[in-house]
């Protein structure tokens, strides 16, 4: 588990094409043509996909397994 605070996990999105920010949730996309029928599906680029959503905890850290 990655335990990142906002300038850690700035740097995170940057080097990973599939992150990317809503606010301050943090959006790693997994390309997966079931997303399509999955309720954390997303459509990105023209593709399908599921969405996992890293929010900050109350001391402002991310928090997800990578």
């Amino acid at each position: 588990m990655l335990k990142l605070d906002l300038p850690a996990a700035e740097r995170f999105a940057e080097g990973h094409p599939d992150a990317f920010w809503d606010g301050w949730t943090l959006i790693i996309f997994k390309q997966d043509k079931r997303g399509e029928y999955n309720r954390r599906g997303l459509r990105r680029n023209g593709q399908w996909g599921i969405a996992s959503r890293v929010e900050p905890d109350v001391q402002g850290r991310y928090r997800f397994r990578a």
